[in-house]
């Protein structure tokens, strides 16, 4: 009788493997995120400016785009999310 060999993988365990990798990566990448927060801040206000520099604030624009509805989603927001929602069911195939 000729030797035979099982159809399904013995190992590595798909879904595990790929949950090992993911979920790091997706730690690593928000720490890197949050990490380009820290090396160049957003500033929001007068009193932030203030912290960072020690320059006086001579004026403040209120308000720069008064005719941009405040309710409207931004297109760079929409791609995230999209991105984000593909790689959950990119994983979610890749387990089967």
């Amino acid at each position: 009788m000729p030797p035979t060999a099982p159809v399904a993988p013995v190992s590595p365990k798909r879904p595990a493997l790929l949950a090992a990798i993911w979920v790091p990566r997706m730690g690593i990448a928000a720490g890197v995120a949050y990490l380009m927060t820290l090396f160049r801040p957003i500033v929001s206000s007068v009193r932030t400016i203030n912290e960072l520099t020690e320059y006086p604030v001579l004026g403040v624009v209120g308000v720069a785009f008064p005719d941009a509805p405040a309710t409207r989603v931004h297109p760079q927001y929409v791609r995230f999310s999209a991105a984000t929602a593909g790689l959950m069911v990119a994983f979610a195939a890749a387990r089967y």
